[in-house]
């Protein structure tokens, strides 16, 4: 609870700034009445100014996502790591990574899939949005070797994500001379826009 605000009687003088005669008795009368009110009372509710702020965060148009994803060579196939959300057009954006298993015929060939996905748990047919990307795998060691790839896609639920299935080779990835990783943890940015969406209220 806050405190009650506090006036010191012997700071008041008994004239005002044109050097004329004040009334003192009324202005401890008016300091009587403050003291019974908290600053609290006074001042703008900062939490709900900081939620007013996030809806609009939530509509604006671009973004970026920094996935820092841990136990990489624990990673399963096939099973999705998702990145917490972004909201952009008010509907939520991850980077999805997925090690998947080469199409050729070495069948250990291995490699990680980067994507950028939106509105993953929606299955309704209603909405659509169209979205440019730039997906990055970081490279500790040179940031120059930084892996950057483009992608421009619309997004609807049954295409609720886009990217590069051989966005990297599996070996490269877990070689620590590489770069990539680092400690069993890489990084992966995604740098989008999107237009506004069709069909979300």
């Amino acid at each position: 609870m806050a405190k009650p605000v506090d006036f010191n009687m012997s700071e008041i003088e008994e004239t005002n700034g044109n050097g004329q005669s004040v009334d003192v008795r009324e202005i401890a009368k008016c300091i009587e009445r403050l003291k019974t009110l908290n600053t609290s009372d006074v001042m703008l509710d900062s939490k709900n100014i900081d939620e007013e702020m996030d809806i609009v965060d939530d509509f604006r148009s671009e973004s970026s996502i920094r996935y820092e994803c841990r136990n990489v060579s624990k990673m399963k196939e096939f099973l999705e790591n998702l990145s917490d959300p972004v909201m952009v057009q008010n509907l939520p954006w991850r980077i999805l990574l997925l090690l998947r298993p080469s199409m050729a015929s070495d069948p250990t060939n291995k490699y990680l899939g980067i994507f950028l996905q939106c509105n993953g748990e929606d299955m309704s047919d209603s909405w659509s949005i169209h979205a440019n990307a730039e997906l990055r795998l970081i490279n500790y060691m040179s940031p120059e070797k930084t892996i950057t790839k483009k992608i421009t896609h619309w997004f609807f639920n049954k295409e609720n994500d886009w990217g590069f299935r051989y966005f990297i080779m599996w070996k490269d990835l877990l070689d620590p001379s590489k770069g990539f990783i680092k400690d069993d943890t890489i990084i992966a940015e995604c740098k989008f826009a999107a237009d506004a969406p069709i069909g979300v209220e």
